[in-house]
């Protein structure tokens, strides 16, 4: 047709033409994408393999151009791509559900916990907290474990861990709504929770806050 090929076929490259070139002529070879467009408008993605041919004398003279229509693939990447996101968004959310950092008062934050808490979760719990702690500077954060099933020896330790890095942070933890069974399980595990302030429900604990504030004030 007398037309250069990727005149008729309208490439988009993805760099320079001429910094191709140099590659080409340096390495003698050159690996990419380009993208094509159809007379009708239709673009596809091709992955290029260009290899240089040189004649007896060292020069340049023909360059074989391999091309692979990879349109389907890179389309099925980008969903992925998509999908893949919409799931760390979902995981985020759920994550953010679960752990949830409610301001009672400019000081004073609460978590509700509810279900069961794994090492992942105790993980989270802890995360949240400091994160939360570090950017409203609270004096104050309450665990409410009403709706906590079971707390075991590593749920414990990660309590007081939370509530030991909370401190150096100049926060305290007060941990409220231990129910009955909780609290007999946390004696038989010999949990030490002799520097934590507990208290029975979430009111109270609110309560102490607030009053302990108002004496510092």
């Amino acid at each position: 047709m007398g037309r250069a090929s990727h005149e008729l076929l309208r490439t988009r490259f993805p760099a320079e033409p001429e910094t191709i070139d140099r590659q080409l002529l340096s390495a003698g070879y050159w690996n990419g994408e380009l993208a094509h467009a159809h007379a009708d408008g239709q673009e596809i993605v091709v992955a290029s393999r260009w290899v240089l041919k040189r004649g007896r004398d060292g020069r340049a003279e023909e360059v074989l151009e391999l091309n692979t229509d990879i349109t389907a693939y890179k389309r099925a990447q980008a969903e992925e791509a998509r999908r893949q996101e919409l799931l760390l968004a979902q995981a985020q959310a759920i994550q953010e559900l679960s752990t949830p950092l409610i301001p009672v008062t400019d000081e004073i934050l609460v978590m509700p916990i509810i279900g069961t808490v794994d090492t992942v979760r105790a993980t989270q719990i802890t995360e949240a907290i400091l994160r939360g702690v570090s950017e409203s500077r609270a004096r104050f954060v309450i665990l409410d474990i009403t709706g906590v099933l079971v707390v075991d020896t590593a749920v414990a330790g990660a309590l007081l861990r939370t509530a030991h890095a909370a401190r150096l942070l100049g926060t305290e933890v007060i941990i409220t709504g231990i129910r009955p069974e909780i609290a007999q399980t946390l004696v038989q595990i010999e949990a030490n929770f002799e520097r934590l302030v507990t208290r029975g429900t979430l009111q109270s604990g609110i309560a102490f806050a607030l009053g302990k504030r108002h004496l510092h004030a």
